[in-house]
């Protein structure tokens, strides 16, 4: 039985076998784990690395009053949920929409920071806050508050799909009165 065993002709492992093989086990599971972990990490990376691009997009389309460029960020089929108006469906209607806005309010200055980032395949959950430095009517107003956009990928871009938003509630007691 002793010569079996050392000539690797039986199903049976002696002790420190069994250690050689759970340890090759491990490290192969680490590896596949670390590689998988990595490869999610990646993406969450670029996907991240998009959309603070298309956060600055949006913030500058603002500041330029650029109403076709801040509607180039949305898919076709977009909906909007503006903190103080109704629902808007659609690329051109958020594009119309956002030139009847750039009448009354200038755009001064602007940042949104991402809190959060879901990534699921082709669709990304973003939260954050942001903070827009505006003239309404001509007086300095500052917008602030929280907001819910969700991304898909359109071939190598990522696109706004719903685009929603949560002021702070000194700014939905203000617009209440107007």
């Amino acid at each position: 039985m002793e010569d079996r065993i050392r000539s690797g002709s039986s199903n049976r492992l002696r002790n420190g076998d069994w250690l050689a093989v759970s340890l090759g086990t491990l490290l192969a599971f680490t590896l596949v784990t670390t590689v998988y972990a990595r490869s999610k990490s990646d993406d969450v990376l670029a996907v991240q690395g998009a959309i603070d691009a298309g956060n600055r997009a949006y913030v500058a389309a603002l500041i330029a009053r650029d109403s076709h460029a801040f509607a180039n960020l949305f898919v076709d089929d977009a909906v909007s949920l503006p903190p103080f108006g109704p629902l808007i469906r659609g690329r051109a209607a958020i594009e119309a929409s956002i030139s009847d806005a750039f009448a009354r309010v200038r755009f001064m200055d602007g940042s949104m920071h991402t809190t959060e980032t879901r990534l699921m395949g082709d669709t990304t959950v973003e939260l954050g806050t942001y903070r827009l430095a505006t003239q309404v009517d001509g007086y300095p107003t500052i917008l602030s508050g929280r907001y819910l956009t969700v991304w898909r990928r359109e071939g190598d871009r990522w696109k706004i799909a719903i685009d929603s938003s949560q002021p702070d509630p000194s700014e939905i007691g203000r617009h209440a009165k107007e």
